[in-house]
């Protein structure tokens, strides 16, 4: 079964400095703050959950897969990975959590304003 990467901050680590510290030990990916965008967040029962989208032109036979956590990683658009659900291959979890957050928010300046989210598109 296909899934997304993911993974959490430790104590005293920001969110950002998560998703840097996981992209690295999972994908030996070397990620800046500039190319992650934040697109949406979710509360569950006693966490909650960033979605953020990498944008970087990586060549996937560079990566260097952590063994416990990656058996293996493909390239395949939104509709592949639609199909891919579709077809029982992939965790639908992950797929549409991506899905809806990814077309309410990518391409938006999301910022919280006197305690409020507001959405601007870009």
């Amino acid at each position: 079964m296909w899934e997304t990467i993911s993974g959490g901050a430790l104590e005293g680590e920001s969110s950002l400095d998560g998703i840097i510290r996981e992209l690295d030990e999972e994908l030996g990916i070397k990620a800046n703050i500039e190319d992650l965008t934040f697109i949406g967040l979710y509360i569950r029962y006693n966490d909650f959950v960033e979605i953020w989208v990498l944008k970087s032109n990586i060549d996937i036979n560079n990566l260097k897969l952590q063994d416990s956590e990656v058996q293996a990683v493909k390239w395949v658009t939104i509709s592949e990975y639609e199909e891919m659900v579709n077809n029982n291959t992939a965790i639908p979890t992950s797929f549409n959590i991506f899905k809806t957050y990814y077309e309410e928010y990518y391409g938006k300046k999301v910022s919280v304003v006197d305690g409020k989210l507001v959405i601007e598109k870009i």
